[in-house]
C-alpha cells in the first residue's frame, strides 16, 4: 500500500485528497500550515506539493527530515524540478498540471518526470493521475508551463465565456435563475456533444453555423474584434507568468 502525504489542503490540495482517498490501495494523509510536517513525511514514501508557488520557500526552510528517497510530486505552476529539487533535497520529482475537474475525474493531467524516477514509479504516477481522468506525460519540462497556461488555467477560461454570456442574458431581462440556465446548460450540451463524438470542434462549429444566419453573424464578429487574438495573447501571459514564478 502507498502511503500519501497531501501538503497544502486549498482547493486543489483538497480535491486531490479527497479523490485519492476514495482509492483502498492508498493510505492518504493531509498537511495543512499548523501540522507538523516533519512528523507527517515520516509517515509516506510519496508526497504532493499542492501549496502555492510562493509559498515555496518557507516550505523548504519547514522540512528537516531525510527526502532522499522519496517520491515528491508537485502541482505548483512553474516551480522547476531544479528549484525543487536544491530546496528539498529530493531527488525522485515529478511536476504535474492537473486542472479543477479532478473533482469529478474528468481532469487533463500534463506531467514530466525527472530521470532519477523509476519506471515503476513513472507507471504508479500514471495510474494515480488516471484516478483524476486523462493524463499525457510530456518529453520537455518546460511543456507543463505550456499545459498550466491551456488546460491548467483552462477551466477559468470556460468559466469566464459562461459568466459573459450569463451577464448578457441578464442584461436584455433574464432572471438570474434562467440567466445562469441558459449559459450553463448551454455549455453543458455543447461540451456533452464534443466528448460523445470524434467529430471536431472545428467540424462542430461548422454544422451549427448556417451561411449569412445568426450563427455567421457572431462569429464573424468575434472575428472582426479579435477573438482569437484576445485568447492566444491570454494564453501567452499565462505561460509566461509560470516561468516568472520560478524567478
Amino acid at each position: 500500500m502507498k502511503n500519501i502525504l497531501v501538503i497544502g489542503l486549498g482547493n486543489m490540495g483538497q480535491a486531490i485528497f479527497q479523490r485519492l482517498n476514495r482509492e483502498k490501495s492508498l493510505k492518504v494523509y493531509g498537511c495543512e500550515k499548523a501540522d507538523d510536517i516533519n512528523k507527517k513525511l515520516s509517515l509516506c514514501d510519496t508526497f504532493i506539493i499542492a501549496i502555492k508557488p510562493q509559498d515555496f520557500e518557507n516550505l523548504s526552510k519547514s522540512i528537516k527530515v531525510d527526502l532522499s528517497k522519496k517520491l515528491a510530486i508537485s502541482i505548483m505552476a512553474g516551480i522547476s524540478i531544479d528549484r525543487i529539487k536544491n530546496g528539498l533535497k529530493v531527488k525522485k520529482i515529478a511536476r504535474v498540471m492537473p486542472n479543477l475537474a479532478l473533482k469529478i475525474g474528468k481532469s487533463l493531467s500534463g506531467w514530466f518526470a525527472s530521470k532519477d524516477v523509476s519506471s515503476d514509479e513513472k507507471k504508479f504516477i500514471k495510474t494515480m493521475l488516471q484516478f483524476f481522468g486523462e493524463e499525457v506525460e510530456v518529453n520537455k519540462e518546460d511543456k507543463i508551463n505550456m499545459i498550466t497556461s491551456l488546460s491548467g488555467s483552462g477551466p477559468a477560461y470556460f468559466y469566464k465565456l459562461v459568466e459573459i454570456i450569463e451577464n448578457k442574458a441578464r442584461k436584455i431581462g433574464f432572471s438570474d435563475g434562467e440567466a445562469r440556465k441558459i449559459a450553463s446548460s448551454t455549455f453543458i450540451g455543447a461540451a456533452s456533444i464534443l466528448e460523445k463524438t470524434d467529430i471536431s470542434a472545428t467540424e462542430l462549429r461548422k454544422k451549427v453555423t448556417s451561411k449569412k444566419g445568426t450563427t455567421d453573424a457572431a462569429l464573424n464578429s468575434m472575428k472582426k474584434n479579435g477573438l482569437e487574438r484576445i485568447i492566444n495573447k491570454a494564453i501567452d501571459k499565462a505561460y509566461n507568468r509560470a516561468k516568472e514564478l520560478n524567478k
